[in-house]
């Protein structure tokens, strides 16, 4: 409708302008009418809805490893807050995702506004498939009846050459003066090349960091962010004692364990998680419970 009133003003403007039948400032009131529909958007495919986010509105369904998809109330894993917990298989209805994309453990997608059991947030679409199809993307290794152990992921050869500087991508200028100091002073202990650099996230008992690849100076942000679980054990008297980290330079198997922040399968609450690292990604394994709060 808004195109053929554009159309039809336009072919008005053109009598008006070469017959005169109306007067300047009639002209003139109609010439503005034309520009304001103009600067009005079409509706388009794929064209962004009025919240900036593109996509029709859709219904989706969870397909997850382990634990559940996380339903905030911000498009990011550190600072949105909890709003549901969505198992595997369920429905949900996204009405739109944002354009640009990002990857969080592994996967690759895009933050998307969502309704769960009639509760709304953002998630991340990387585990949502069409409503009974299974997903397509590529799985973990899977270790049935026991915690994954370092030499199920095995490195043979370790670099021992100079240290890389620093490549300067968006998380490299971000954490500059850290990951430098890293790869000026330490040297591989993880997955063969890569040096593990760590780092406080500002509040107390909570850690977080990166792993650089010495041989090429590009850093790989954590999956999760550490915090100890002292905070909801009273016999506690703080500290980090009940946060733990392990890796090892023949493995590219890491292990995070404790409370752990921005995890998009466990609620991240006195758990392990465990990642292989794998082509620049943390790849989620497996979690099981940590144990260690009273």
């Amino acid at each position: 409708m808004k195109v053929k009133n554009i159309a039809f003003l336009f072919v008005v403007s053109i009598i008006v302008s070469g017959c005169g039948l109306f007067g300047d400032s009639e002209n003139a009131k109609l010439r503005k009418e034309i520009e304001e529909l103009k600067k009005q958007k079409q509706p388009e495919n794929g064209a962004k809805n009025p919240d900036g986010l593109v996509g029709e509105k859709q219904k989706r369904e969870v397909k997850i490893n382990s634990g559940y998809l996380t339903l905030r109330d911000a498009p990011d894993t550190k600072t949105g807050k909890l709003v549901a917990k969505i198992p595997n298989n369920a429905e949900v209805t996204v009405e739109g995702c944002k354009e640009e994309s990002t990857t969080i453990s592994g996967r690759k997608g895009s933050w998307c506004r969502a309704i769960y059991k009639g509760k709304g947030g953002w998630l991340f679409n990387a585990w949502l498939v069409e409503p009974g199809k299974k997903d397509s993307k590529k799985k973990s290794k899977p270790v049935a009846g026991r915690a994954p152990k370092f030499e199920d992921y095995p490195v043979k050869e370790a670099y021992t050459g100079k240290n890389a500087e620093l490549v300067m991508d968006d998380f490299g200028k971000q954490f500059k003066s850290r990951l430098e100091a890293a790869l000026k002073n330490g040297k591989p202990s993880f997955a063969g090349k890569y040096i593990v650099a760590n780092w406080g996230c500002g509040s107390g008992g909570c850690n977080t960091g990166a792993v650089i690849d010495a041989e090429t100076g590009k850093a790989y942000s954590f999956p999760v962010s550490l915090s100890s679980v002292w905070v909801e054990n009273p016999n506690s008297d703080g500290g980090d004692d009940f946060q733990d980290h392990e890796y090892k330079l023949n493995s590219r198997l890491m292990l995070f364990a404790g409370n752990l922040e921005g995890s998009e399968h466990t609620d991240g609450a006195d758990v392990i998680e465990y990642y292989e690292f794998k082509n620049g990604k943390f790849i989620f394994v497996k979690s099981i419970p940590y144990g260690k709060k009273k």
